[in-house]
């Protein structure tokens, strides 16, 4: 049974971006690109912070702490209204 043609496809969950994008890759023909040579950072916007909640200021920090860590990504502390 089919409710309306176009909008009637297949789909795909996943909580891993790389599979992803090999799935669809395979899915539309498409070759798959790479990115291992790109620098990655987790933009930390100054603007925003420090904030009146020390607790989640703690939690933010403790979080990005463990992205530098887990990923080896560097935090980069980015001004909106300087920049």
């Amino acid at each position: 049974m089919l409710s309306f043609l176009r909008f009637d496809l297949g789909a795909m969950y996943t909580r891993d971006i790389v599979l992803m994008e090999k799935w669809i890759s395979a899915w539309i023909g498409q070759k798959q690109a790479t990115y291992d040579d790109l620098p990655i950072s987790v933009i930390y916007l100054t603007d925003f912070f420090p904030i009146p909640n020390a607790e989640q200021i703690k939690l933010i920090d403790t979080f990005i702490a463990n992205l530098e860590a887990i990923y080896g990504v560097t935090r980069e502390k980015v001004s909106i209204v300087d920049t």
